[in-house]
Order: C-alpha cells, then structure tokens, then sequence
C-alpha cells in the first residue's frame, strides 16, 4: 500500500479515537475541527477497505486458478483485468482526495 494511503488510514483511525477523548470533548472548537478532518477522511479509508477486499478477492481467485486449469486462467484474466481498471480509478481518487486534503499539503 503506498505510504501516504497508510498515512491518511492512520490519521483517521487516530481522528476516530481522539473524538471519545475527554480533552478534546471539553474543546468545542477542537472537536469540531476534528470531527470534520475525520469527515474528509473517511471517503478515501472506504475506498482503503474496498480495495483489500478486492485484493482478497484476487488473492482467492489465483487459489482457485491453482486448481482448475485453463478455465482458471482465463477467468483470473478478466477477473486481474476489472481489479486493474477498478484500482486505477482508485489511485487516481485517492491523489485527488490526498491533494485536496491540507495536511498533506
């Protein structure tokens, strides 16, 4: 995974901890303004789940290739193919959302 996908994973998983924190919840002006980078952030971690899974598909998918043959072959071909184009759209969403977000700036 590229290192500033990892980043923004983190922050968010921190953001997420940190709203629960007694500290911050006494700070309105901090609670908001973290609540809201956690709200920018949260599009790009779905999009972070929805491509593992999709990594666990493939993963799943060249097992069963191991198993069947040419059949295999070609469905895992298509099967790479849609993964491909699925997590160029991604990559390409997630420099946008990463440029977009300030603090990566």
């Amino acid at each position: 995974m590229l290192p500033e996908l990892e980043a923004v994973e983190e922050k968010y998983r921190l953001l997420t901890e940190s709203l629960s924190d007694p500290a911050l919840i006494a700070d309105p002006k901090k609670l908001r303004e973290a609540a809201i980078e956690r709200a920018e952030l949260e599009p790009l971690v779905r999009k972070l789940e929805e491509l593992r899974r999709s990594r666990r598909a493939i993963q799943e998918s060249r097992d069963i290739l191991a198993e069947t043959g040419i059949i295999g072959l070609a469905l895992f071909s298509f099967i790479l193919f849609v993964f491909y184009r699925m997590a160029m759209r991604f990559l390409a969403q997630a420099q946008v959302q990463i440029q977009s977000t300030e603090h990566f700036r």
